[in-house]
């Protein structure tokens, strides 16, 4: 009659097999190989969408790090802030490879891609700001400044393409750019 394991040595042999089956394990955070699945206010033109309002991050991982690999490179990030980058993938917001790590900002981190960031903070989530809207951010202080931490992604509405934040709109229409601060 064949012995049967004892359930700890099961349990201690299924452990190992599961974690050498994951692949490269990294301190601090998981790996992620890049591709991976995983009303109308002053200055606003008429019949645009109201200005967002900050929705908090739900998901309780959002701030566990894991790191991003692109080839050889491997880039530090959080969990969301790598589901944002991924979810654009293929779409108008989609951003190219990690230019660099995430960085603490306040409450929240940054992390800069090829094309764009994306901004993550407890309050307002992960969200990615780009092109002239992004250089008009920086040139308003980022998410530390009067406008405050993005709420939405950039989005369209007929002609214009826009930016909410938790103070403001970023607005591009018939190519000038427009800076709407609602704390007045």
């Amino acid at each position: 009659m064949p012995r049967r394991p004892h359930p700890i040595a099961a349990l201690a042999a299924a452990t190992v097999l599961v974690l050498t089956g994951c692949g490269e394990q990294v301190p601090g955070g998981a790996v992620v190989e890049a591709g991976q699945p995983t009303e109308s206010r002053t200055g606003q033109p008429a019949g645009a969408p109201p200005i967002a309002e900050p929705k908090e991050e739900t998901a309780d991982d959002a701030a566990d790090p894991l790191v991003i690999r692109v080839g050889d490179q491997e880039y530090l990030s959080t969990m969301a802030i790598y589901r944002a980058y991924d979810a654009a993938k293929g779409g108008p917001n989609a951003l190219g490879s990690p230019a660099g790590a995430a960085e603490e900002l306040g409450d929240g981190r940054r992390q800069e891609f090829d094309g764009g960031r994306v901004y993550w903070s407890p309050r307002t989530g992960a969200r990615i700001v780009r092109g002239r809207i992004l250089e008009t951010y920086l040139d308003n202080g980022g998410a530390e400044g009067r406008l405050g931490w993005p709420v939405i992604d950039e989005s369209t509405d007929d002609e214009a393409v826009f930016s909410d934040f938790e103070n403001g709109r970023i607005l591009i229409e018939n190519r000038a750019v427009q800076v709407i601060d609602r704390r007045n």
